[in-house]
Order: C-alpha cells, then sequence, then structure tokens
C-alpha cells in the first residue's frame, strides 16, 4: 500500500506485509524483498485507468456510446467479461463502471495496436521509474501475439510494479504530467553541512491537460454509479475517483492462469478534480469472506 502526492511524486507512505523487524530483524532472511519496485505482477484492471486515458486522448471514448457487454471474438480467441452473461447492450462509462474486458478491447481496436503501444511506452512501462532505491525491476511488455496486445488494455500480458503504476497515475492526477517518483526531499552532509534539495521531475506528457481531467471525471462517474465495482471505496464527504482490478496469477506449472489465485487492488486519487493523494494497494491470494466482493 502506499500514498504519492501527483503534484510532485513524492511517497509520502508505503507499507508492505508480510515484513520484518527492523529492530530484531526477525524475518529478514526469508527472502525479504522491497515489493514496491522489486516485485513484477500482470495487475490487472487498474491498467484501465491508463488504457481509459489513451482512449480519451485519441478520441475514441464516448461515454453515451453503447456496445454489448459479456464477451467477444478477438483475433481467434474469446475475451470474456468477470460477468461471462454481461450485462447487456450498455453505455461506455456504465461499461467502466463494471470494469468490462470487452469495453477496453473495443477501445484498443479503435486507437490501433501500434498507437495503444506507443501510450504503453510513454507511460514508461517496461521502464526503470529510476526511483532511489536499489534493485528496481524494469517490468514486462512483449507485445508478441495479437490477442496479448489487447489484454494489456486489462492489465494480462504485461507485467509491472507497483512503483511504475503509480508513476504513471501521477499523469492523469496532475494535468498530464508524469512525475517521477521521489523518496527523499533533501540530504545533509554530515561533516560540511551542505544540503542536496531533490527537485520534482517531470518525465513526460504522455496526456493533455483536457484529457486527464476528463479521465479522472469519467472514473469519479463510474465510481458513483449503482452497481460499480468500485462503489465501496466512496467516502463521504470526500470526492473520489476509484478503480479496482482483479488479476488472475499465472500458473507456470499449468502454463495458465489460475482460476483459484488472483491479485486484488485498487487506486484512488482524491479530491477527484485536483487530486492531492493517489493510493494504490495490491494484495496477493487474499483469504476472503464468503460475502466479500
Amino acid at each position: 500500500a502506499t500514498v504519492i502526492n501527483p503534484k510532485n511524486g513524492e511517497v509520502i507512505a508505503s507499507a508492505q506485509r508480510p515484513s520484518f523487524n527492523a529492530t530484531t530483524l526477525e524475518n529478514i532472511d526469508a527472502s525479504w524483498q522491497n515489493l514496491l519496485t522489486e516485485y513484477t505482477y500482470e495487475p490487472g484492471s487498474t491498467m484501465k485507468v491508463i488504457t481509459l486515458a489513451a482512449a480519451i486522448e485519441e478520441g475514441v471514448f464516448d461515454p453515451n456510446k453503447y456496445y454489448k457487454s459479456g464477451s467477444m471474438r478477438i483475433h481467434g480467441e474469446m475475451v470474456r467479461d468477470f460477468n461471462r452473461q454481461g450485462w447487456g447492450t450498455i453505455s461506455y462509462l456504465e461499461g467502466l463502471s463494471k470494469s468490462s474486458n470487452v469495453l477496453m478491447v473495443e477501445l484498443i481496436e479503435a486507437m490501433g495496436h501500434d498507437v495503444w503501444k506507443s501510450y504503453l511506452d510513454a507511460f514508461g512501462f517496461g521502464q526503470q521509474t529510476g526511483v532511489s532505491l536499489p534493485f528496481e525491476q524494469p517490468g514486462y511488455n512483449p507485445y508478441g501475439s495479437m490477442i496479448q496486445k489487447v489484454n494489456t488494455g486489462f492489465g494480462q500480458g504485461i507485467s509491472v510494479t507497483p512503483i511504475q503504476m503509480l508513476q504513471a497515475f501521477t499523469a492523469v492526477s496532475n494535468e498530464g504530467s508524469m512525475m517521477k517518483p521521489k523518496m527523499l526531499k533533501r540530504t545533509v552532509d554530515a561533516l560540511t553541512g551542505e544540503e542536496n534539495i531533490f527537485q520534482p521531475d517531470s518525465v513526460g506528457n504522455p496526456i493533455s491537460a483536457e484529457t486527464a481531467q476528463k479521465t479522472l471525471n469519467y472514473l469519479k462517474q463510474a465510481t458513483e454509479m449503482e452497481n460499480a465495482v468500485a462503489r465501496f471505496y466512496l467516502v463521504e464527504g470526500q470526492s473520489i475517483a476509484a478503480k479496482t482490478g482483479t488479476a488472475q496469477v499465472y500458473d507456470a506449472e499449468l502454463n495458465r492462469y489460475s482460476s483459484t489465485k488472483y491479485i486484488y487492488s485498487v487506486t484512488a486519487a482524491f479530491p477527484a478534480e485536483d487530486p492531492e493523494y493517489i493510493i494504490y494497494i495490491t494484495v496477493e491470494e487474499p483469504k476472503l469472506t464468503s460475502d466479500a466482493t
């Protein structure tokens, strides 16, 4: 779980479990790693924030346009929503609120595969952010088969790190300017007292300010819709733009995605009109209660 300031890229807080006791060093020998930068995974539907932003920038997302949800055959393969029966013919905005995979594929097909790949590159996927922490992984975006290309739109077939996702989210919450994550404000030489101040660093503008604002507006509207998958993250008195994710874990032994193992995640920017904070939480294989949603 990490909180970042999208205006300057400052990582305000970050925590993980399992952890180790910093005093006794208990559990530090259990192959401990900094999940923020060293752990790679398929992000699932939180990637749809980026797909939505790219589609808006390319002019192919119309919240009032309708499509048939549930499933679609594309490039010889089936893409399905988590509700395989779908919700009938619904608007793009409602599809966003229900986290429809089919909608994301429609948007990528409308943009074109090469255009979508250019956005993945511009948002920094497959590249280290350069954050001042050791052993940062670059992630992996092979972008090979046709079905893999469209699957990246809903966070499959691509591996990322949490810090990459956070950096990408800053562009949506900071008028299109993507901020390099920053762990330190300053350092002071203990002998000379000389200060080294670390300034905010913009690492690109993958989308326009207008697109960023529209993305937040649509996410906020989708979060507030009846039966939206992210509705449980609404907080009374707070304006929130949220997106959830449920990613199947790839089972290398079976050479397919697991039907029982998932990574659950959520990102939220608030206040939605001009975010001061982005929260990103991922949980691998949680123990869910029977009434969990």
